[in-house]
């Protein structure tokens, strides 16, 4: 990439691929990317005004983006190119995960749970229920479940979401670290992890908490630990954002400061740092 050619979204969290384009979210910021020659992306525009901005995804031409304070922002991807703003949803608490089933919504929104909004109407989107967690930092919904990443209990939660008006807490299982991304293919689940386990002394920053656990999911969606790859000790006290994406064999973790892994989950009893 020649990064001379492109202007970078300041502080930049939120990043979305969508046909040839990409979008990226930071601090106020919402920028579009042309990817048509992916060697050479251009960029087209920058939108502001966004607020603390988090997660992206694309559901049915709509993109959805968590903004903390800000709620939940709604665009229209006619036009790929120059997203629309169509609305905005102001959420229960600070919007931070996202996951997306249809024109359903559920947001993370750490100390208050889960909250599930009904997008059929855009103009006018509507609250359907709250699902109270242990600080969900991120989520993703498979087959009729949500799986949480939970960040100070360092849990993965499962919610049934059959009955979209009254969620179930149906599990939490322990992670190595401070939960936050999820990421499911086929019957294998891998969280990303932070910052401390949940073996340090409360209060001091180890960093030893950083690395990938991997579930598989029994018939019925539920976790069974399988194995956990480590990541480097890093101490770090400011914003620390730890995702991950599943992509054929590979399991790719970014751990921000720490950097960007790719994980070999061919075996995912035994995962290798590629």
């Amino acid at each position: 990439i020649r990064y001379e050619s492109i202007s970078c979204t300041a502080g930049g969290i939120a990043i979305l691929k969508y046909s040839n384009f990409l979008y990226t979210a930071g601090e106020k910021d919402f920028t579009v990317y042309d990817l048509k020659d992916p060697a050479h992306p251009r960029r087209l525009h920058t939108m502001t005004g966004f607020g603390q901005c988090r997660q992206m995804a694309v559901s049915n031409g709509i993109l959805y983006l968590t903004a903390r304070h800000f709620g939940l922002w709604i665009l229209s991807l006619e036009n790929p190119s120059s997203p629309k703003v169509i609305n905005r949803f102001d959420t229960v608490e600070l919007a931070t995960g996202l996951a997306v089933h249809k024109n359903y919504v559920f947001v993370s929104e750490r100390i208050y749970g889960i909250e599930m909004i009904d997008c059929n109407d855009l103009l006018h989107p509507r609250h359907i229920s709250l699902m109270r967690s242990d600080e969900a930092q991120s989520a993703v919904f498979h087959h009729g479940k949500l799986y949480a990443g939970e960040w100070g209990s360092s849990r993965l939660s499962v919610f049934d979401y059959s009955n979209f008006y009254a969620p179930q807490l149906l599990g939490q299982y322990p992670l190595g670290g401070f939960g936050d991304g999820v990421a499911i293919q086929d019957n294998i689940c891998c969280c990303a992890t932070g910052l401390n386990s949940p073996k340090a002394e409360y209060g001091k920053v180890s960093g030893d908490g950083h690395g990938l656990d991997i579930f598989q999911l029994d018939a019925n969606g539920m976790p069974i630990h399988i194995s956990r790859i480590d990541f480097p000790v890093l101490k770090m006290k400011s914003n620390d954002f730890w995702s991950v994406r599943i992509a054929g064999k590979y399991a790719f973790v970014a751990d921000t400061f720490n950097g960007v892994f790719q994980v070999d989950i061919s075996d995912p009893f035994h995962p290798v740092a590629a």
